[in-house]
């Protein structure tokens, strides 16, 4: 008989916000505990966030996708592909 076995598989989310200085981010959480807080854009000279709550989304999804994909515990985003999501730095 098999015993019950516990899914390994995390649950892996995003919510996006606006920021006191009138940009977006996006905080990532596994397990429904904060992983990830972003308020600026990854790679950009200076403290410069997000122009839009799509574009916060986008690079949120993209992060999430390289966890699921276990290409880093700790993903980064190239600035080819902030090029290739439309995101100016």
């Amino acid at each position: 008989m098999e015993k019950n076995k516990k899914s390994t598989i995390p649950q892996i989310t995003y919510k996006t916000y606006y920021t006191d200085s009138l940009q977006w981010g996006y905080d990532i959480y596994v397990n429904n505990q904060l992983r990830f807080h972003q308020n600026i854009i990854p790679g950009a000279s200076g403290k410069k966030g997000f122009v839009s709550e799509e574009q916060a989304a986008t690079i949120a999804r993209l992060v999430i996708n390289k966890m699921k994909n276990h290409q880093a515990h700790f993903p980064t985003v190239t600035n080819a592909e902030l090029d290739s999501c439309g995101i100016t730095r």
